[in-house]
């Protein structure tokens, strides 16, 4: 994307953003967005030109989170803050959205000042990627932040070291920590998960185990998504072959059986788990969980398996050699219930899905 441009006009302020060439929007991601359904997540406006388009987010009546933290922070505002943007991550890999489409630049991210309510830009771009990893977005809000000076700021050193400890931190670990900081907060028969049988929070929106919603997100997620209007759809640009080249497959690795649902490849018999909430098959590494990076016919980005509301959906990517449910080809950007044994067919691989 080109710089951020802010907009004043008739005491209204936003945020517009102008696409890149050759950049395609998420027909699904846009929907969602436009008409305001994942809260938290600031609508879009769409206008298209003629070899691009802009994205327009109101932001009226909000403070960016810089001039945010130019004030005083306490132990409960911190946890607040904390507690209320884990959340918000949280429900968007429940409604399928991807962290990485978010803006995580402090001054384009939003907040009600009164309400103290987060609202984060989305991109709804495909292979967006802010380039910023979660450990160094938590690490900045603590480095950031201005402590009042006669407090005991342990709790910041644990936090910090949850991020220092280890490359990659543990999602685990930061949920923790939220329940230990929130000391008014008791847990509750009332909030154990019905999927995994663990005590949250009595105001947790999310299991912190299994990252199932306790609360639905404001769309109809169980809804197949049917897009209304049609989009203006750029050409996909990866060296993608027509099926019908011979290409041999060879076998990735072999996942190791957990509780996740398994998919396994026919030719090769190789059992994968699915282990997030958006698990991502196709044949560019850097954004997939599972690289098919052998077969040509696989687009890069091909398809997603999407956890919502605990039932498990397959979405196509506009692929070039389109994705198969039980012999029937299914439509972009449109999410199908996976039931136990579904057939899945990406270009010429075969899978089969086992809950």
């Amino acid at each position: 994307m080109e710089k951020f441009k802010v907009i004043n006009k008739k005491n209204q302020s936003f945020l517009m953003l102008k696409s890149q060439k050759g950049q395609q929007l998420n027909y699904r991601e846009t929907e969602e967005l436009r008409n305001g359904k994942i809260d938290g997540l600031l609508p879009v406006e769409v206008k298209h030109g003629r070899n691009s388009f802009k994205l327009t987010y109101n932001t009226t009546g909000l403070i960016n989170f810089s001039q945010y933290l130019q004030g005083p922070t306490d132990k409960e505002s911190f946890s607040l803050m904390i507690k209320n943007i884990y959340e918000q991550f949280k429900m968007m890999e429940a409604g399928a959205f991807y962290c990485r489409n978010l803006i995580l630049d402090f001054k384009y991210i939003y907040i009600n000042p009164i309400k103290k309510k987060f609202y984060f830009i989305y991109i709804p771009i495909e292979f967006y990627n802010n380039l910023i990893p979660l450990k160094d977005f938590y690490l900045e809000i603590a480095t950031k932040s201005k402590f009042l000076p006669d407090e005991d700021t342990t709790y910041i050193s644990e936090f910090i070291s949850i991020f220092n400890s280890k490359k990659n931190f543990s999602d685990f670990e930061l949920a923790e920590y939220i329940k230990k900081i929130s000391s008014n907060e008791e847990y509750t028969e009332n909030k154990t998960c019905i999927y995994c049988g663990k005590k949250n929070l009595v105001s947790a929106t999310f299991c912190t185990s299994c990252s199932k919603s306790f609360s639905k997100i404001k769309s109809d997620i169980n809804t197949v998504y049917q897009p209304q209007d049609r989009m203006q759809s750029y050409p996909e640009t990866s060296e993608t072959s027509v099926l019908g080249n011979n290409s041999e497959t060879t076998v990735l690795g072999s996942g190791e059986l957990t509780n996740y649902p398994k998919l396994i490849r026919v030719k090769t018999k190789e059992s994968i788990e699915v282990n997030t909430s958006v698990f991502r098959l196709g044949r560019e590494r850097s954004v997939c969980n599972y690289t098919i990076s052998d077969n040509t016919a696989i687009s890069r980005s091909h398809a997603d398996i999407v956890l919502k509301n605990g039932n498990y959906y397959i979405v196509d990517h506009n692929s070039a050699n389109k994705t198969y449910l039980n012999g029937k080809m299914l439509n972009a950007e449109t999410d199908y219930e996976l039931q136990n044994e579904a057939k899945i067919k990406l270009a010429n691989e075969e899978f089969l899905f086992k809950k």
